[in-house]
């Protein structure tokens, strides 16, 4: 692995760099900053890369590209008080993309941050995903998209101070507002919850963890009670780490 963060790399380089990195044998991953979306673009020259994407103003366009798409692996957005919103289309729409082998994603630092994103549609756009972190997102309200995603084993957020409910419920077509009881997180192992004061639930009981092993929540005053019902605690729960005054029921 050749981990270049922090460095000043210049991605202005003659285009047989990639070229030169890609054909070392023994070179399993790169790393390094990329500052803006002409730096990015330039990523698509690489067949197979994990990125670390910081400050990005605009994301749409580049990430637009079926090759970006394929090759991202790994991506942190990091410090971007100007991202507001990412939006997808419906599950009937053939536009949204497709992160194909995406991994690990990360917000960290964007204040403004909203994503509009259907649950049956995410499960599409990020078929591999297994580690979600959110940390200082302050316009984040629920991440309710995600009760669906087939790989996920990974979910932490810290300090996302608008977070009231993780993730909110689904309603039945007669509108009484039940939850509809459906296989939900198959694949989550761990849940980590820090410093959300406004978190008052985690989810309507009815959700399943079928896979949940360890659950921790520190500085979540406003929660009182686990997610589960008698019938629906995961088999596999074995550490829960909560707080004496809250976060633990």
């Amino acid at each position: 692995m050749l981990d270049l963060h922090g460095c000043d790399l210049d991605l202005k380089c003659p285009p047989s760099l990639f070229g030169e990195l890609e054909a070392l044998n023994n070179l399993k991953a790169l790393g390094f900053n990329v500052k803006d979306v002409n730096q990015l673009n330039r990523l698509d020259e690489l067949q197979r890369t994990r990125i670390r994407a910081k400050t990005l103003p605009l994301l749409a366009t580049p990430l637009g590209s079926s090759r970006i798409q394929n090759s991202l692996f790994d991506l942190e957005i990091v410090g971007s008080s100007t991202l507001e919103e990412i939006v997808f289309d419906d599950a009937r729409s053939n536009r949204n993309p497709c992160f194909h082998n995406l991994e690990w994603l990360s917000f960290s630092g964007t204040p403004r941050l909203n994503i509009a994103l259907d649950r049956l549609v995410a499960r599409k756009v990020f078929p591999r995903l297994c580690a979600l972190d959110f940390r200082f997102c302050d316009s984040l309200k629920d991440v309710s998209w995600i009760a669906h995603l087939p790989c996920l084993r990974i979910l932490i957020m810290c300090a996302c101070r608008r977070v009231t409910q993780l993730i909110s419920s689904t309603q039945n077509d007669d509108g009484k507002g039940e939850v509809v009881a459906a296989p939900t997180f198959p694949s989550l192992k761990g849940i980590k919850l820090i410093n959300l004061p406004a978190l008052q639930c985690v989810c309507d009981p009815a959700y399943t963890f079928p896979c949940l092993e360890q659950f921790e929540v520190r500085m979540c005053r406003r929660l009182t009670k686990l997610p589960f019902r008698a019938d629906t605690i995961p088999k596999n729960l074995k550490f829960i780490r909560g707080e004496k005054d809250g976060g633990k029921e």
